[in-house]
């Protein structure tokens, strides 16, 4: 949490201008906006359950992950809770786990594979090939 305030000051930088909507905080916030006009930069996942018991089983909880990596294919909250963030947030984790080489071998044991023969997918992928002048 304070990784922000330490580069800034190990950066050298003394004044700045923090703004109320850089970061949303499911489950409280709800929208991908503050207000209209005003987007959410980051998401935060400072807190624990995200349905705590109000909508059938479903729940997120990062504390259930602290001894592991998330895994691949987290379920999606169900249809009836209408949170766009955390629906937003469960599809960056999905979308990163997917992407990412050997995850699957690094969540079952939660350490790095010295040895990985998947490509990246996805926006991984997309980056490689851009950094190789492929695109």
């Amino acid at each position: 949490m304070y990784g922000f305030a330490f580069a800034l000051w190990m950066s050298g930088v003394t004044k700045v201008d923090l703004y109320l909507h850089l970061m949303s905080q499911p489950p409280w916030d709800t929208t991908m906006e503050l207000a209209p006009g005003k987007p959410f930069y980051i998401i935060h996942y400072t807190y624990g359950e995200f349905t705590p018991g109000k909508i059938g089983e479903w729940r997120f909880d990062k504390r259930s992950h602290s001894g592991r990596p998330l895994p691949r294919n987290m379920s999606n909250p169900p249809e009836l809770m209408k949170n766009d963030l955390v629906r937003a947030l469960m599809n960056s984790f999905n979308e990163a786990t997917d992407a990412i080489p050997c995850w699957d071998k690094y969540a079952a044991s939660g350490v790095i594979p010295a040895n990985c023969d998947e490509e990246p997918k996805g926006f991984l992928a997309e980056e490689a090939a851009a950094k190789a002048g492929k695109v």
